[in-house]
């Protein structure tokens, strides 16, 4: 019970305290009607204040509001965030008409993307804007669908769009375009350019979907056999990206997906340079039956290299 007593008479003592604290001068000075002066932990501070009138209690009580700034005796007044949005607000700034937006995506788009935004709203006039909102979406949050439209809001992309962004429509653009595989062969065979080097490269990708047409057993040069899809790529590199994809069932021949993307593509009198893990007589005999020209390397022990005559350079050299 003593104890008890004891420590209320402490914290009325540190009450009375606080309360009839002698504030310096240049303290006091910053002190105006409507304000009122705090000691807490050592350090100034001046917080708004107000009075109502409480009609339990019936008398007026004081409110405190909120934290105005702190004083202190070098800088003297410096003012909380809270009372610089109250000052602006006081202004007549309309804080409903300010948002925070993405800039850096679109201003690399006006930069480095005026080409493919030409080429997409001339293929594709009726989705080119949504094809760049997903892409932006995708590329720079890798966000999922129903993500999407609260991104897109955010971005400077977006300003000035009338029609409403939401999941369902994004998903119905994309179905649309995959099913118009002409529209995007032909876009694609905008960029490819009379005379130039290409680069042709197939990766496959681990897909476990049981509804995609394209998912088959395959293998790749690691022996693993999961369902995969093969997904082809033309590179320009000169441009550094890609200019022509075609997606392959995982279980097709690489002969075969270079045929069929040539053929897609347009490409003409290609010439293809793999590695020496693509060599075997069966491939050859492949490539012989599509008509497709090739160049590839051989392994050092095989019967189809003619070491003689570098055995005759090397003899004419020791005899030297």
């Amino acid at each position: 019970m003593f104890y008890g007593v004891f420590v209320v008479s402490l914290y009325y003592v540190r009450y009375v305290i606080l309360m009839k604290h002698n504030y310096p001068d240049w303290v006091i000075s910053h002190r105006k009607p409507g304000t009122e002066l705090r000691f807490i932990n050592g350090h100034y501070y001046l917080y708004a204040v107000s009075s109502f009138y409480d009609p339990v209690r019936k008398k007026g009580r004081k409110k405190t509001g909120v934290l105005l700034g702190k004083i202190t005796e070098n800088n003297g007044f410096v003012a909380s965030r809270a009372a610089k949005v109250e000052t602006i607000a006081a202004k007549g700034i309309d804080f409903s008409k300010i948002a925070i937006k993405e800039c850096g995506f679109t201003n690399f788009l006006e930069v480095y993307g005026k080409e493919i935004e030409q080429k997409l709203k001339e293929f594709f006039p009726k989705h080119h804007k949504l094809i760049i909102y997903m892409a932006y979406a995708r590329f720079v949050h890798n966000s999922p669908i129903n993500r999407m439209p609260l991104l897109i809001s955010k971005s400077m992309l977006s300003v000035g769009e009338k029609e409403k962004i939401y999941p369902q429509k994004l998903s119905t653009t994309l179905a649309e375009i995959g099913q118009d595989r002409a529209t995007c062969v032909a876009y694609m065979q905008s960029f490819i350019k009379a005379g130039e080097h290409l680069l042709i490269d197939m990766t496959n990708m681990f897909n476990s979907s049981t509804t995609m047409y394209y998912t088959k057993q395959g293998y790749n040069s690691e022996m693993v056999f999961d369902a995969q899809v093969n997904l082809m790529y033309i590179y320009s590199p000169s441009s550094h990206q890609p200019l022509f994809y075609k997606i392959l069932s995982g279980n097709s021949r690489e002969v075969v997906g270079f045929k069929n993307t040539l053929l897609e593509s347009g490409l003409k009198d290609a010439i293809i340079i793999a590695d020496k893990g693509f060599f075997s007589k069966a491939n050859m005999d492949l490539l012989d039956q599509n008509g497709l020209h090739y160049i590839l390397p051989l392994k050092r022990d095989n019967t189809l290299i003619d070491y003689s005559k570098l055995s005759e350079v090397v003899q004419r050299l020791l005899q030297v």
